[in-house]
């Protein structure tokens, strides 16, 4: 049963991303992290509330983004390489839990 918060094993990831996906990929990162949103809802956690839900279409905001494009497309197309897309990631989920937070 996967019990814990889509919010709180994305932080997982990014702090251990190479135990999940190999390497500091963002690409890899959204790829699990679809699947752990897939599993958990597939196991009835259908209305569950997370913060990382709203993740993406903070990122689309942040960069006045207007198409359907999902995070990790976004913070590539502003990155020049995967470490600095990887870095940005989380830099991005510092501020967007800070700015969730203040509401």
């Amino acid at each position: 049963m996967l019990q814990m918060p889509l919010s709180r094993k994305f932080e997982e990831v990014l702090e251990k991303p190479g135990l999940y996906v190999g390497s500091c990929s963002v690409v890899k990162i959204k790829a699990f992290m679809d699947g752990y949103s897939d599993a958990k809802f597939e196991e009835g956690n259908r209305d569950e509330p997370d913060l990382y839900n709203g993740f993406g279409d903070w990122v689309r905001n942040r960069f006045h983004i207007t198409t359907s494009h999902g995070w990790s497309d976004i913070v590539q197309f502003m990155s020049p390489d995967e470490a600095y897309a990887f870095q940005l990631t989380k830099e991005l989920w510092s501020e967007y839990k800070s700015d969730a937070l203040k509401q």
